[in-house]
Order: structure tokens, then sequence, then C-alpha cells
């Protein structure tokens, strides 16, 4: 029987990104679909999808690549992959700068064992063929759903829109070259963005009310005073999982470079939802401005 081990890794959204074009892949080829919830786990994430209903089972620990042995084992795989029939690898392909886009020709590959799927295909066309079977992987489970009362009930009877203001984007252990340059103008384009989206909601809905999420909220009373937006900062120390949960209640999205926001508009199942966003384009600094995959923008988005 063949098998797919997905490696998940990073945040909340990119898990949830992985997870959707592996088991597009695993269906398509007719193969079991595995988790591997530790070996791509490093110093800031952990596993989340522990929240949700996923089909898939966690893959046995001989499996894995776990702590040094498993990471030069990985590395060996790797190398001699092109001769063995028995385990193969898809590796995310990317250039110099870590930018990538939809690649279909990469997923063409034959394997009749175990096959290791790595990466972050953040493009919805890795997966729209089968959105209707990821929108029930990805629900939610019943200690989500009930927690966060409040908020929930707020966001459900008002015309809410979601705003998600991610800040410090670029991290001091990614390698990057002017850090405080690069963050400074993610920052302003994002703000920028959020601001024109306002005005759009403002002028084309009846008494939209604003939830704003952060990974930082100082400054953020500041730029958005008026009592038609509600922080929703309480919720720093759950689970990445609450925060989404109540994203995906909302009605319409002004969606900023945020993987996590992305699956908070794409879980929503408002019929005439909106959601907003700036053009995926490449900044001054050489970097697209809301994902380094291209692609990642679907064609139900509308333009700020």
């Amino acid at each position: 029987m063949k098998k797919v081990i997905v490696r998940l890794g990073n945040g909340l959204g990119n898990q949830l990104f992985i997870y959707a074009a592996a088991y597009t892949f695993a269906k398509k080829n007719k193969a079991t679909l595995y988790v591997d919830n530790e070996s791509g786990f490093y110093k800031r994430y952990k596993y989340e999808l522990h929240n949700f209903k996923i089909s898939a089972p966690i893959v046995h620990k001989k499996d894995k690549f776990i702590g040094k042995w498993g990471k030069i084992k990985r590395k060996l795989l790797i190398k001699i992959s092109e001769y063995n029939s028995k385990t193969k690898f898809i590796i995310e392909e990317k250039d110099n700068n870590k930018l990538c886009n939809y690649n279909y020709k990469q997923l063409n590959i034959n394997f009749n064992k175990k096959l290791y799927f790595e990466g972050y295909y953040q493009s919805e066309k890795y997966f729209k063929e089968n959105i209707k079977s990821i929108m029930k992987e990805f629900s939610f489970k019943e200690n989500i759903i009930n927690q966060n009362t409040f908020y929930s009930n707020e966001i459900k009877k008002n015309n809410s829109v979601s705003i998600h203001l991610r800040q410090d984007k670029f991290l001091l252990d990614e390698n990057h070259n002017n850090l405080d340059k690069l963050n400074a103008e993610f920052l302003n384009n994002n703000i920028l963005s959020i601001k024109r989206g306002v005005e759009y909601f403002d002028k084309h809905l009846d008494k939209p009310k604003y939830f704003i999420w952060s990974n930082n909220f100082s400054e953020i009373e500041t730029l958005f005073p008026s009592n038609k937006f509600t922080l929703i900062k309480d919720n720093s120390k759950k689970d990445p999982a609450n925060d989404l949960y109540l994203m995906s209640l909302c009605k319409n999205f002004i969606l900023s470079p945020s993987t996590m926001h992305y699956w908070g508009a794409l879980l929503s199942t408002h019929e005439n939802k909106i959601c907003l966003s700036p053009p995926n384009v490449k900044n001054i600094s050489g970097y697209y401005g809301f994902s380094n995959n291209e692609d990642i923008r679907p064609d139900w988005w509308k333009d700020i």
C-alpha cells in the first residue's frame, strides 16, 4: 500500500496549506496520508492540527526524522531517493530568495511505497479540486467551538469584518538584511491596505463592525481608536485555532499578509463574504507583498 507522509511545520496557517496540498496529492495517487507532527517543528512553533477533525493519522516514529541523527538520516535518504524506489521525496521548489509559484509539474512523480511530502504550497490551486473535503477535514473540534462565546456572539450578530494586523514578519534568526527596514515597509503597507479596506466597507456595508487580531497590539488602539473596532487581544495564550475559529465566523475580510488570515476567510461559510486584499506583487525589498508564493491569491478575492 502506498504511503504519503506529510511533514508539517511553521505556524497554523502554513500547517493547513501543507496538509491540504498533501491530502489532495495522496488522494490523486490513491495513497494513504500520514502526518509527521514532530520533525518539522523547531523553536517557535508546534503542531496545531489536533484541534481539527482531520482524518490522517500520526505516522510512526520510525518514519519521522527526530533529533540530530534523524536529520542526518533525512539528508541521506534525499540524496539516494533518485535511485531508491521504496522512498521518494517531494520538496517544494523555491528560488534563492525562497520565492515560488504554483508548480504542478513538481508533483508529477511515480512512487510505489513511501513518499515524504515537504514544503508550504501556499496556493489554492494545489487543493481546489478537493475544497469540500478540505473544509470537512478542517472542521473545528468542540473544545474550540465552545470557547470565546462572547466574541463569537458579537461576530455573528454584527456586520463583522475581520482584520489581521501582523507585525514583525521578518525575524532576526532568518538571516535577512536590513531587518528593521523590511519590517517597517511591511507594516506601513499593511496599515495602508487596512485603511483602504475600512473605507470600502464603511461605504458598502450597513454599520460594519471591525474585529482586529494581531501578534503585537502595541499602538493598534492609536491607529484604530473608534468604537467600531474591537481588539481580540485576550486570546494570545490560547491555541491559535481559537483565533482562527473566530475569524472564520466573520462575514467579510480585509486580508493581510498572513496565512492564518487566509484560512479564516476560506473557512468562513458566509455566502456573500467579501474578501479584500492587496495585490501580491514584489515590493521595494524584492519580496512579494502577501506571500512568498506568487499564486497565493484565489480568484474570489478583490483588490483593495
